[in-house]
Order: structure tokens, then C-alpha cells, then sequence
């Protein structure tokens, strides 16, 4: 194209670089502006969907839950009757989780062969 005479001659095509990369820095900026709105947005839409019961509420966090280790007894006694009350206290002190007991036990035999057991639970909640 030939200049125009009489005009102002052209701006070089460094105005034109700087200029789309200022369009650019200006787009991702309002980009990052509108994800934060609509994160807030996605907020409010939640705790209204709560509010109106029609959407699950937020998780309750997993409790942990002590062990139980039994001192040495003679026999006549097993790993239900030592971890089983301790299960059924968990269970209804958090009653939006299964509680599940792992149990075991180890055993001694002293010179005389009277044997002692000792019972090992370890509850485990998972949410219903």
C-alpha cells in the first residue's frame, strides 16, 4: 500500500505488539476476575441448596477413634466382650458412621502352664 501524501507516516508494528499483548494481560485478568465470581457464586448456590435441603450437606469429618487394649486376663473371656461395649459407645456417640472394630488378641503361658490373653480393638468409622 502506498502512503497517502500528506499523512502522517505508519506507526511501526512495535505499537501493535505491545498493544495485543496488553489486550492479552487485560483478557486473563478478567478472566481470573470471572472464575472468582463465579466461585462465589457456586458458594451461595450451595449453602441455598443446603438451606433448602435439597442437596447433601457438607461431609462431617471422620472422628478418630481411641484404641482399647485390655490388661491380661485369664480365660474365659474373648475380643467381643472386650471390644464390643466400647463399639456400641462409638457408634452412638457418632451416629453418621458405621463403626467397625478389628480385634485380636496375644496370649501368654507362664512355667505353671496357666495362660493370660491380652485383647487388641481398633475401631474404624466410615460415613454411612
Amino acid at each position: 500500500m502506498k502512503p497517502i501524501p500528506g499523512s502522517p507516516p505508519e506507526k511501526p508494528a512495535k505499537n501493535r505488539f505491545f498493544a495485543i499483548l496488553a489486550l492479552l494481560a487485560a483478557g486473563v485478568a478478567g478472566l481470573a476476575a470471572f472464575t472468582d465470581d463465579l466461585g462465589k457464586l457456586g458458594k451461595g448456590a450451595h449453602d441455598l441448596c443446603q438451606f433448602a435441603k435439597v442437596c447433601a450437606g457438607d461431609p462431617l469429618p471422620t472422628p478418630i477413634l481411641a484404641r482399647h487394649d485390655s490388661p491380661k486376663m485369664g480365660g474365659g473371656h474373648n475380643q467381643n466382650e472386650q471390644c464390643e461395649p466400647l463399639r456400641a459407645k462409638y457408634a452412638s456417640e457418632n451416629p453418621g458412621f458405621n463403626i467397625a472394630v478389628q480385634s485380636w488378641e496375644d496370649n501368654d503361658k507362664d512355667s505353671f502352664g496357666h495362660v493370660t490373653y491380652h485383647y487388641h480393638c481398633r475401631y474404624v468409622a466410615t460415613p454411612k
